[in-house]
């Protein structure tokens, strides 16, 4: 079992780990009593500086020995107020006061999950390979400083810290939105979400594809991410294993948290994520994914895969930086993760403020999340209808997907829940290709199959208004038996159709439908097993 501050070493750069920051065996007992005096003022103990010594000689860096003083209780004796730690930390490493955006999200790292080196190695995973922090360029001197990692929590600096730290608990729990707009538009720049979105090209894949069903999910945990990690995750080497064996899943995606995910030279686990997957990936009969779930306390989660590449929270602290982010990214695949679950502020995903840009990246919004039926998300950010809706109005361009979000073992057995992709074969270039073009299915059922068609594109698809011929297909592999087949325009049900039989096909025609339209399909068996279609756009012609 790793140590917990092994588990709290998150991402740092390779430059921390530069030769400056390096140390010989020998040299080992002196720099763990350095880093022990000038981070906490007294020396360690015999069990600190026997682990500290070990740390040193094994990984040549005693990186994790300054994680262990800043997590040690008489560390917490010294600085025992959370906030006065984040703020004196942003000082001592920055030479500035944390933003509001910075202290509320340290907050949740800090007090929330309990572990003050988060704050620490996410402060320089931050500094991404290009040598850019928060939209700034690090000077060559900064990364020099942070190579040679030194702390130095002393009275004035704790003394400094403290009346900023007050200030910020000073601020109304009802303003602190108004606060954080505030501080976006100072640090962000424009919000570009006004931008006009180009048109949108036609579906070209051409009519009457012939598509296999494939299942599986996106969304889900090992022992990479921290709170997975306390609850007895296993590694990601054994939930490819179990999702594919025990979950019988043809398809899966770890996207452990990135605030958790270590770039350490002597434990990068987004490497070892890479390769668990390419070991499990198989193509034909199982594919593998890497990804990661972008986690921000304030603005929401959002997985993102197909991307050589991650960003954190503490990284892109706002949901605009993260989108500026992503769309350098134009292959990424992506989705909207729980909404609700992080609207505390009123601010999660800027309830669905429309940015055209990353449009393309993001392909779905979880429907079903971990036990869930198709009534979770009912209700949207207005308290009228679904979020999925809300955010199909607002402009964006989303399909139902499912997800267990597991953070403790069972990937594919918590539920029933899967999203069915329609692809032309088991590979990785299929299955993305598939979900970035919007041919998938949420179901409660392990093996529902859903085709929804209009003039013979397949759901997902962009198409010209006019006249409509559409199709809806549906089987189960069990032999269980459909009731209802209906379809909808946006939130109009314009077909009901009882149906009975294990495999149905249900077809009717509109005519002279207008731009701006989407439809899609929702089938219920006897057992109440049920399953949504990504929709079908109308789009203008060019």
């Amino acid at each position: 079992m790793r140590s917990l501050t092994r588990r709290s070493a998150l991402g740092a750069l390779a430059f921390v780990l530069a030769a400056g920051f390096t140390a010989q065996a020998h040299q080992a007992p002196q720099v763990v009593q350095r880093i022990y005096r000038e981070i906490r003022g007294t020396a360690p103990t015999e069990e600190e500086l026997a682990r500290g010594i070990q740390a040193v000689q094994h990984d040549g860096a005693p990186l994790e020995v300054v994680f262990d003083v800043v997590d040690s209780p008489q560390f917490r004796d010294l600085v025992p107020d959370d906030d006065v730690f984040i703020v004196a930390t942003y000082r001592e490493l920055l030479d500035r006061d944390p933003t509001l955006h910075e202290w509320l999200i340290a907050r949740h790292f800090v007090v929330d999950e309990g572990v003050r080196s988060l704050l620490i190695a996410g402060i320089m995973q931050a500094f991404d390979v290009e040598g850019e922090w928060s939209g700034r360029r690090v000077t060559e001197d900064r990364a020099e400083e942070f190579s040679h990692l030194t702390l130095s929590y002393d009275h004035g600096l704790l003394c400094a810290a403290r009346a900023k730290a007050e200030a910020f608990r000073a601020i109304p729990h009802a303003e602190l939105a108004a606060e954080l707009e505030r501080d976006a538009a100072l640090n962000d720049g424009p919000t570009e979400i006004e931008e006009v979105m180009p048109p949108l090209p036609l579906s070209s894949d051409p009519p009457g594809e012939e598509y296999h069903v494939y299942y599986g999910y996106l969304h889900s945990h090992t022992n990479v991410s921290f709170d997975a990690w306390q609850q007895g995750s296993d590694g990601p080497k054994e939930a490819y294993r179990y999702a594919r064996y025990e979950g019988g899943l043809d398809w899966f995606g770890v996207s452990d948290h990135a605030e958790y995910i270590s770039t350490f030279a002597w434990n990068n686990e987004w490497k070892l994520l890479g390769a668990r997957a390419d070991e499990a990936n198989d193509p034909g009969n199982f594919v593998a994914l890497r990804g990661f779930e972008y986690s921000n306390p304030l603005y929401g989660h959002s997985v993102v895969f197909n991307t050589d590449t991650f960003i954190s929270s503490f990284g892109a602290t706002t949901q605009r930086a993260f989108y500026r982010w992503l769309k350098k990214h134009e292959g990424a695949v992506t989705t909207f993760n729980h909404p609700g679950s992080y609207d505390d502020l009123g601010i999660e995903f800027y309830h669905w403020a429309y940015y055209p840009k990353v449009d393309r990246n993001y392909i779905g919004q979880e429907k079903l999340q971990r036990g869930d039926d198709f009534t979770a998300y009912a209700i949207g950010y207005g308290g009228e209808i679904p979020y999925l809706d809300e955010a199909l109005r607002a402009g964006w361009h989303l399909g139902a997907f499912s997800a267990q979000d597991n953070h403790s073992n069972g990937w594919g057995t918590v539920d029933n829940n899967r999203t069915g992709v329609l692809a032309t074969e088991l590979t990785r270039e299929a299955i993305i290709e598939a979900l970035q073009q919007r041919r998938f299915f949420a179901t409660t059922d392990v093996n529902l199959e859903l085709s929804f068609q209009i003039n013979g594109y397949e759901m997902g698809a962009f198409i010209a208004p006019g006249d409509l011929d559409l199709r809806v297909a549906c089987q189960d592999r069990d032999g269980e038996e459909f009731t209802r087949v209906q379809v909808y325009r946006g939130l109009e049900l314009i077909h009901d159709e009882a149906v009975s039989g294990t495999q149905v096909v249900v077809e009717f025609q509109l005519q002279e439908q207008q731009e701006g339209a989407h439809y899609y399909a929702f089938v219920t068996e006897v057992d109440g097993g049920q399953a949504m279609s990504a929709p079908i756009w109308l789009v203008p012609t060019p």
